[in-house]
C-alpha cells in the first residue's frame, strides 16, 4: 500500500513539474540539459526533444539572450506573430547524494510586467512633453517658452513692437557637481530661479531650457534695455552666495542678448541669442554680449 502511495506521489509530482507556470531546465556540470518541462518548451516556442539536444550555453546564444552579463533577465526573441518574451531566471544546485552534479534553472515569465513598465515609461515621457513647467526650478520649460515666443514674434511682425531675448548659462554648474555633489547644483538652480522671478516684470517670460541654460523673453523691450537688465542680473548672480549644507559658494554666468528685427522668426531670434551667448563665453565668466 505504501508503494502505491509513493507511486501516486511521484506521478503527481511529475505532473506538477510539467505544468507549473515556470520553465525548468536541469543541467549537468557541463551545462548539458538532461531534463526540462513542457512549460519551458512553450516559453521557447520549441519542442522538449529539441531542447534536450542543447546545452544552456548554446541556448543563451540563440533563444535565451541575456540583457547584460550580470542580469538575471533574458530575452526570448519572438518570431512571426509571436511577441518577445522576457524571462527572469534563478539557478538552484541539486545535491543528489550529497554531490551537486546537477543544476536546476527556473525561468519565470515577466513579459507582462516588462510591458507594463515600458508603457509606464512611455506615458511618463508623454506627460513630460505635455508639461509646461521645469520640475526642478519651477520655471517654464523649453516647450512652454516656445509656445510663448511664437505669438510675441508674430505680434512684432504685425505691429513692429520691440521684443528682446536673453540667454543665460550657469558656467560653473558642472564644477559645483564635482566639488559639492548634484544636490548642491540642484540647490543652485533653485536659488537662481528665485532671483530671476524676483527681478523680472510680470510680463516677462522666464524659462529653463536646458540643464544650465535659461531663456528670458522680454516683450516691449529694446536691445539697450535688455542689455541693461542682463548686466544687472549678471552682477546679482555673481554676488549670490549659495549656502548648501556646511559650505557656501558663488555662481558664474554668461549672458547673450538680442532683439527682434524685421525678417526674424522665433528660430532665428533664439539662434542670435545663442550666438551672443557663445561670444560672451569666449570672454570668460560673468560676461554679457549682444548681437
Amino acid at each position: 500500500m505504501k508503494s502505491g502511495k509513493n507511486q501516486i506521489t511521484m506521478e503527481l509530482a511529475t505532473e506538477l513539474l510539467e505544468n507549473v507556470p515556470v520553465g525548468i531546465a536541469v543541467s549537468d556540470r557541463n551545462g548539458n540539459i538532461v531534463w526540462c518541462n513542457e512549460t519551458l518548451a512553450r516559453f521557447l516556442n520549441d519542442s522538449r526533444g529539441n531542447l534536450l539536444q542543447n546545452s544552456l550555453p548554446e541556448l543563451k546564444g540563440s533563444k535565451l539572450r541575456p540583457i547584460t552579463e550580470a542580469s538575471d533577465t533574458v530575452l526570448v526573441p519572438g518570431g512571426e506573430n509571436m511577441p518577445d518574451r522576457w524571462l527572469k531566471h534563478q539557478s538552484i544546485a541539486l545535491n543528489a547524494g550529497g554531490d551537486a552534479a546537477y543544476t536546476a534553472t527556473v525561468y519565470s515569465d515577466i513579459s507582462e510586467v516588462s510591458s507594463l513598465l515600458a508603457e509606464q515609461e512611455k506615458l511618463t515621457e508623454q506627460l513630460n512633453q505635455l508639461s509646461t513647467v521645469d520640475r526642478e526650478s519651477g520655471l517654464l520649460n523649453h516647450r512652454a517658452m516656445l509656445q510663448h515666443l511664437e505669438p510675441l514674434v508674430s505680434r512684432s511682425r504685425r505691429y513692429n513692437n520691440n521684443l528682446s531675448v536673453i540667454t543665460m548659462e550657469l558656467t560653473n554648474l558642472d564644477s559645483i557637481v564635482d566639488d559639492f555633489g548634484p544636490d548642491a547644483a540642484s540647490h543652485s538652480v533653485v536659488e537662481v530661479s528665485r532671483l530671476l522671478k524676483d527681478q523680472m516684470r510680470w510680463a516677462d517670460i522666464v524659462s529653463r531650457v536646458e540643464y544650465n541654460r535659461f531663456v528670458f523673453i522680454l516683450p516691449e523691450t529694446d536691445k539697450p534695455s535688455a542689455v541693461h537688465l542682463a548686466n544687472k542680473i549678471c552682477a546679482q548672480v555673481a554676488e549670490l552666495q549659495v549656502q548648501h549644507e556646511n559650505t557656501s559658494f558663488h555662481l558664474e554666468a554668461n549672458f547673450g542678448v538680442t532683439s527682434w528685427e524685421k525678417g526674424n522668426d522665433s528660430v532665428l531670434l533664439l539662434r542670435k541669442a545663442h550666438q551672443a551667448l557663445d561670444a560672451a563665453r569666449d570672454n570668460g565668466s560673468n560676461a554679457v554680449e549682444s548681437v
